[in-house]
């Protein structure tokens, strides 16, 4: 509001900074499609401190006398806003977020390796979105490596899919990518790789990782021939 009252007493530059302000969410408002969309509005943050900033100038100049309190007041807002800002960040964030950052990924991949060298069929479930990039990339696997493989999976594009991890059967090394198929016969020892939810409660496995709300996140199981 400060912002505003200054900016309606000196227009000028300010016209400027109030146009950027306006058009910054522009690129969320236009985004489709799912995912956080709302991300794209993070372009808004640096003239929102600008203009809060124009806004501070204004009032503390305009306080006269009450200059000192409402410059005490305003700082003291700043330091618990941030108190709680930390708070959130490095206390609540990663039990509120950890399961869509892939917390626990590294010890998935690090510990399935190991095993899985035990097994001549690995499947790791599409619920691991994109699970080829963590193998890869915890794998330390050679790039060119990696290259090979991927010229095998442009099929997706020819069947008429739009992303990789909708295709089911594309595979990197031993480990394939896609479906489960975890209730199905197999005719050799099977290693399944994927969220718990992908295998029924009293489906055995090797290991789950809990999230670290405590609730099961990934499972590593297997199926031998009947």
């Amino acid at each position: 509001m400060a912002f505003i009252i200054y900016l309606v007493k000196n227009p000028g530059p300010s016209i400027l900074l109030l146009a950027f302000l306006l058009a910054s969410p522009l690129p969320a408002a236009l985004s489709k499609g799912g995912g956080y969309s709302a991300n794209r509005a993070a372009v808004m943050i640096p003239f929102l401190m600008i203009s809060c900033a124009y806004g501070f100038f204004f009032l503390v100049r305009a306080a006269g006398r009450f200059r000192q309190w409402i410059s005490l007041a305003l700082l003291s807002s700043a330091f618990v806003f941030s108190a709680f800002y930390l708070e959130s960040y490095f206390f609540l964030s990663p039990f509120r977020i950890g399961t869509s950052m892939f917390a626990g990924m590294r010890e998935l991949v690090d510990r399935s390796v190991s095993i899985s060298r035990e097994f001549p069929v690995v499947r790791v479930g599409r619920s691991i979105s994109e699970p080829h990039i963590f193998f890869a990339f915890y794998q330390a696997l050679d790039p060119r490596q990696y290259q090979q493989a991927s010229r095998n999976w442009l099929v997706f594009e020819d069947k008429g899919l739009k992303f990789l991890d909708q295709y089911d059967g594309y595979s990197l090394g031993k480990f394939r990518f896609g479906d489960l198929k975890n209730s199905e016969p197999v005719s050799q020892p099977t290693l399944y790789i994927g969220r718990a939810e992908d295998f029924p409660s009293d489906y055995p496995y090797y290991f789950r990782l809990d999230s670290l709300n405590g609730q099961p996140e990934y499972q590593v199981s297997r199926r031998d021939p009947s």
